[in-house]
């Protein structure tokens, strides 16, 4: 017997008296999270952002936002995005895009790619806060 009268079988099931249920005993069902897509920020992507900003902000960074996609788009196309700013409080002067399972990082004001990794740090690692 495990606490306050549960037991535990093998099939992760378990029993204890209820009151007013029919029979005295009850079946956990257990849930599973569903697989995020490879265009979502997971919550280890999210802890090394939040790091990688606190730190950050001693080269230049002033605020990073974590956006998702509008109603209206595609999920499968159009992923969670990082947006990146500097001394300029009103325009992003990077973003970081989660697509098919890796991270593409823009430079905002030329529109240009500066490529795709297979992780958040190494995405990260190209940020210059003072473009």
């Amino acid at each position: 017997m495990v606490g306050g009268g549960w037991q535990m079988g093998p099939q992760l099931r378990a029993s204890r008296a209820v009151a007013g249920a029919p029979g005295g005993s009850a079946k956990i069902v257990p849930l599973r999270c569903p697989a995020l897509a490879d265009n979502r920020l997971n919550m280890g992507d999210r802890i090394e952002l939040l790091r990688w900003s606190e730190a950050a902000r001693a080269v230049g960074v002033r605020r990073v936002a974590l956006e998702r996609p509008e109603a209206q788009d595609d999920p499968d196309t159009v992923g969670d995005f990082v947006l990146i700013y500097g001394e300029d409080p009103q325009w992003a002067c990077w973003g970081i895009a989660r697509q098919a399972g890796a991270y593409e990082v823009w430079h905002t004001v030329s529109g240009e790619s500066s490529g795709r990794y297979p992780s958040l740090r190494e995405a990260l690692a190209v940020i210059h806060a003072g473009d």
